[in-house]
């Protein structure tokens, strides 16, 4: 089964994502993480760890640094790529998925 590229953070924008996933042969999944809800960073960590992602995507931007702090070091510890997206402008994140559908 193919790992998904995780994009972290902000509000999911159904269109950009179906842009991103038919712009590339990546599954793309875009996970919200609210501030107030610890959980969500501690599972996607999880899941990190037990080598169910490919690449995780970080829209810094939009994201406190406690809520993404714990998955990007799950990611390090197993050199799962880390990329840092700002905002979510669609150039940047494009970028990245282009990158990743070619074997960066």
């Amino acid at each position: 089964m193919p790992r998904p590229v995780v994009i972290v953070g902000g509000l999911v924008r159904r269109e950009k994502l179906e842009r991103w996933r038919r712009a590339s042969n990546l599954m793309i999944e875009w996970v919200t993480v609210d501030p107030s809800a610890a959980h969500a960073s501690r599972r996607l960590a999880q899941r990190i760890r037990a080598g169910g992602v490919l690449a995780v995507v970080v829209l810094d931007g939009l994201l406190d640094h406690a809520s993404f702090v714990p998955i990007i070091a799950a990611a390090r510890q197993l050199n799962i790529l880390v990329y840092f997206a700002g905002r979510a402008g669609v150039a940047r994140v494009a970028q990245i998925i282009a990158e990743l559908g070619n074997g960066a």
